[in-house]
């Protein structure tokens, strides 16, 4: 079974910066790269609409795949 999820850049930078290898960041990546979780990302918008997250649609949001 695959989940969709939105994944923080702060999960990202934690994994770059985390010595623990049980950490739940950790896990949740590797679950990334199994494709297990595949994360959802919303395609770039100016810095004016950036501000204003109800000009967010849903079709505006796509997902992709991170191989290892």
């Amino acid at each position: 079974m695959k989940y969709l999820a939105v994944i923080d850049t702060n999960i990202l930078v934690s994994y770059l910066l985390t010595k623990n290898r049980d950490s739940s960041v950790i896990k949740i990546i590797e679950l990334v790269k199994e494709g297990i979780i595949v994360p959802l990302l919303q395609k770039a918008r100016d810095t004016a609409s950036a501000n204003h997250p109800s000009d967010s649609h849903p079709d505006e949001w796509s997902y992709c795949i991170i191989r290892s």
